[in-house]
């Protein structure tokens, strides 16, 4: 039986879109792909996670591991390393992710969209 009014509930299935989505509204740089994004999450077509949490570093986002690096023609990343404890990552669609991009002591907020491999 579920307790939909129950706490647990509601924070499982909203925390993560509501950190998330948040992230993109604040700092995607392409209107289309933003809107296209808050469309489909708000409407409830598809979900969005925040993964951060690595198996090394926990939440201490100064800590990732994970790295990002454009592609020749600056179009893409390519992303690589793992994350962990993601809420909702197995329904998600869209995933925000925090990596490192090569500058000492900075690093970059990827919306990511499902795809093989992810």
């Amino acid at each position: 039986m579920v307790r939909a009014n129950a706490r647990g509930f509601q924070d499982g299935n909203m925390a993560g879109m509501t950190i998330s989505l948040t992230a993109v509204l604040q700092f995607a740089n392409d209107e289309a792909w933003k809107n296209k994004i808050a469309q489909e999450v708000l409407s409830g077509k598809k979900k969005i996670c925040l993964a951060i949490t690595e198996a090394f570093a926990g939440s201490d986002v100064a800590g990732l591991r994970t790295t990002a690096v454009k592609t020749k023609d600056g179009k893409h990343y390519i992303v690589n390393g793992t994350k962990k404890w993601i809420t909702n990552g197995v329904f998600a669609d869209y995933f925000v992710t925090g990596a490192k991009t090569g500058i000492e002591f900075s690093f970059e907020y990827l919306s990511c969209l499902r795809t093989f491999g992810i």
